[in-house]
């Protein structure tokens, strides 16, 4: 028995080392953080992951109503209250039609597949990476803007002690006299 649980450990414990070069991130973007703050009703989610070896960022935001979006720029920003300096443009990519028998809405990605340096992936990590799209002149510093921040995920070792705990409550190990 102590054998297996030692084999699963070491199983388990090689999957953890290969998932952890690469990092999640991701945005809620809305009006709360343009600048100046407003109450559009628009929103937008980020999604992205970055090599940790490698630096390489992929991901992007997708953009419900993205009629009148002109563009979906990264900003530099040492704070929430500073729009920052721009790093680059996202790519408008692929459009999600409108589906009537479901009610998906639909909608557009822009992404973004590009190798950091060193200080941007450090940048990145440190909370300093804001997604802002801008729409019509009424909104000069984006219409809607949102913080790109990591997405904490539980080890393997966490998820495994978890399991055997749940187990162990639940009587479905037996017990060793």
């Amino acid at each position: 028995m102590r054998t297996a649980v030692a084999l699963l450990f070491a199983f388990f414990g090689t999957l953890s080392l290969l998932a952890q070069g690469t990092i999640s991130f991701q945005a809620v973007v809305d009006g709360t953080y343009a600048l100046p703050p407003n109450l559009t009703t628009r929103t937008a989610t980020g999604m992205f992951t970055l090599d940790s070896t490698t630096l390489f960022l992929s991901g992007g935001v997708f953009i419900p109503n993205y009629n009148d979006v002109s563009a979906v720029t990264m900003f530099l920003a040492p704070s929430a209250n500073e729009l920052g300096t721009s790093l680059f443009d996202f790519n408008p990519g692929g459009i999600a039609i409108h589906d009537h028998e479901t009610g998906d809405g639909g909608g557009r990605l822009f992404n973004i597949q590009r190798t950091l340096s060193a200080g941007e992936a450090s940048d990145l990590q440190a909370g300093r990476w804001w997604a802002t799209v801008f729409t019509t002149p009424d909104f000069p510093n984006g219409e809607i803007r949102g913080q790109i921040t990591s997405v904490h995920e539980p080890t393997v070792y966490a998820l495994i002690l978890l399991g055997a705990f749940t187990l162990l409550l639940t009587g479905r190990i037996p017990k060793q006299s």
